[in-house]
C-alpha cells in the first residue's frame, strides 16, 4: 500500500492498529516501520496533526534502536514534505536541516536520497521567492528523480512545485500535455492522472487561457463535476479526497476571476476555508481569492483587512510562494494606492510585498520591459535555459528553421529597441544564439 497511491480508510488504519498490537513493546524495528506507514497514510488522507504524531513516534523507537540515520532521514524527509504540503514553510526548513544531518552519516554513497532533499531545498528556496533552484532541479535532475523508487506523496509533492515553476517561467509554452516529462517514469499504481489534469489546467488560468483551462477541467473523471461544484455551499466543508479539494479549487478559481462573480461565492471560499482538510497554504490562496472577490465589487473596506491578513499568514507562515502563484488576483490588489499605503503599515507585509515583487520580476517580465514582444521573449527564456533549437521546436511545436527566425527576429528587435545595457553588455547581434543567451542572463 506504501507503494501505491491507495489511501486507507478509517476502518483499515484501526485493523492495522489491531494487529500491532500483538507485538512487544520492546519490538522498536517494527513499531518504527509501523509509524513510518502511518505517517505515510495521514499525509495522503490530510491528516497532518496525526501525521506529525506518527513522524515523533517513528523517530523515538529509531533512536531507542541506536539511531538509524538514513531512516531518520526519511522521517526528517516526511516532515518536510508534509510541512510544505500544509504551509508551515518555517518547520519545514527546520526538517530539512535534520534531514541533512542524518543524511551526511550514513556511510555509503546516498545519490537517491541527496537527490531528493535537494527537490525539498529547491522547494524551501522557491516559498522564500527564489525560484532559480527549483527550475535548475527540473530541468536537469528531475528525470532521474521520477525513475527511481519513490513513494506517492514525495511524487504529488514534487509534481505539485514543478508544474508550478514550469508554468512560472515557461508560460507561453503550455499546451495539451506540456506536463507529460515530469511523470512519463510513473507506475500505473500511481494515480496521479486527475491531479496533473489539475496541473495543468491551474497553469493554463495562469497563463490567461480560461477556455482552454474549463475545457481539461471539464474532460477529467471526477466524482463531483463543474455543476456540483457552481451550487454546492456547505458540501465544500465536507470535501476529503485530494483530488476532490483541487478540482473545486480550480472551478472557484475560475469563478473568481470574472468580472461579476456570483453572489454566494464568498460563502463558498468560506466553506472550503473552514474545511479541516484545506491546509493552511490553500486557505492563503481563499483569502486572496476573497479580497479579489471583494475588490470585483469595488467593496474596498472588505477587501483591504482580507489581502491583510492572507499576506501576515503568507509570512508567518513563511509560504509566500502562494503569492507568486496568484499574482492573477495579488496584482490588481496591489495596483490600488490605497490598498498598498494600508498593507505597509505592517513589517509582516512589508516582508513579503518584498518577495512577491522579487519573484513576478521574471526574466520573461524584464525581456518584455526592454521592448521584445512576448514570443520574442519566450525564445530567449528557452535559449538561455540551455535547450537547443531541436529541443526549442518540439517544445514549442514548431520547426527548428523557425526557432532559428525567431533567434534572429528577437536580437535584431532587442537592438532596434535600443535595449537597456547591463554591466557594458550590448545586445546580441542577430543569429548569435551565444549572444542572446548572454544578452537573456544580463536582463536576469
Amino acid at each position: 500500500m506504501m507503494a501505491e497511491d491507495l489511501t486507507p480508510t478509517d476502518a483499515m488504519i484501526t485493523r492495522l492498529g489491531e494487529f500491532m498490537a500483538d507485538y512487544p513493546l520492546g519490538d522498536y524495528g517494527k513499531w518504527a516501520a509501523y509509524y513510518n506507514a502511518i505517517l505515510e497514510f495521514e499525509i495522503r488522507r490530510r491528516n497532518f496533526r496525526e501525521a506529525e504524531a506518527a513522524a515523533a513516534r517513528a523517530l523515538i523507537y529509531l533512536r531507542q534502536m541506536g539511531g538509524q540515520p538514513l531512516l531518520e532521514f526519511f522521517i526528517h524527509l516526511h516532515q518536510t514534505v508534509l510541512r510544505l504540503m500544509g504551509g508551515d514553510v518555517l518547520l519545514a526548513r527546520r526538517a530539512a536541516k535534520d534531514a541533512r544531518s542524518r543524511l551526511e552519516l550514513v556511510p555509503h554513497r546516498a545519490e537517491q536520497e541527496f537527490r531528493m532533499l535537494r527537490l525539498a531545498e529547491a522547494c524551501l528556496a522557491y516559498e522564500a521567492g527564489r525560484h532559480r533552484d527549483l527550475v535548475d532541479f527540473v530541468q536537469d535532475e528531475f528525470e532521474a528523480f521520477a525513475a527511481a523508487e519513490i513513494w506517492p506523496t514525495l511524487m504529488q509533492f514534487a509534481l505539485s512545485y514543478a508544474s508550478q515553476v514550469l508554468s512560472d517561467h515557461f508560460s507561453m509554452t503550455i499546451r495539451p500535455g506540456f506536463l507529460d516529462g515530469l511523470w512519463i517514469h510513473l507506475s500505473e499504481g500511481l494515480q496521479f492522472h486527475a491531479m496533473m489534469e489539475i496541473r495543468t489546467a491551474i497553469a493554463y488560468q495562469n497563463a490567461n487561457r480560461w477556455a482552454d483551462a474549463q475545457a481539461t477541467l471539464t474532460a477529467i473523471r471526477m466524482p463531483i463535476g463543474r455543476n456540483w461544484v457552481d451550487s454546492a455551499v456547505e458540501e465544500l466543508t465536507r470535501l476529503s479526497r485530494r483530488d476532490d479539494i483541487a478540482y473545486a479549487m480550480a472551478w472557484l478559481r475560475d469563478a473568481v476571476h470574472v468580472s461579476t462573480p456570483r453572489s454566494y461565492l464568498p460563502r463558498q471560499l468560506d466553506a472550503l476555508i473552514a474545511n479541516p482538510k484545506v491546509t493552511n497554504r490553500e486557505k492563503v490562496a481563499l483569502q486572496l481569492w476573497q479580497a479579489y472577490v471583494a475588490h470585483q465589487r469595488r467593496d474596498h473596506a472588505i477587501a483591504r483587512p482580507l489581502l491583510l491578513s492572507a499576506l501576515i499568514s503568507a509570512t508567518r507562515l513563511g509560504c509566500n510562494g502562494v503569492l507568486s502563484e496568484e499574482r492573477l488576483f495579488v496584482s490588481p490588489l496591489l495596483n490600488d494606492q490605497r490598498t498598498r499605503a494600508f498593507l505597509e503599515t505592517s513589517s509582516d507585509v512589508r516582508t513579503a510585498l518584498s518577495i512577491f515583487a522579487a519573484s513576478v520580476n521574471s526574466p520573461q517580465a524584464k525581456a518584455l520591459h526592454g521592448g521584445l514582444s512576448q514570443r520574442e521573449a519566450q525564445m530567449l527564456q528557452l535559449i538561455a535555459a540551455g535547450m537547443p533549437n531541436k529541443k526549442i521546436g518540439q517544445t514549442l511545436n514548431i520547426s527548428e528553421v523557425t526557432v532559428k527566425f525567431h533567434v534572429a527576429i528577437s536580437s535584431a528587435s532587442s537592438a532596434a529597441a535600443g535595449a537597456p545595457r547591463r554591466s557594458g553588455l550590448r545586445p546580441p547581434s542577430a543569429g548569435s544564439e551565444a549572444g542572446v543567451t548572454a544578452y537573456c542572463t544580463s536582463l536576469t
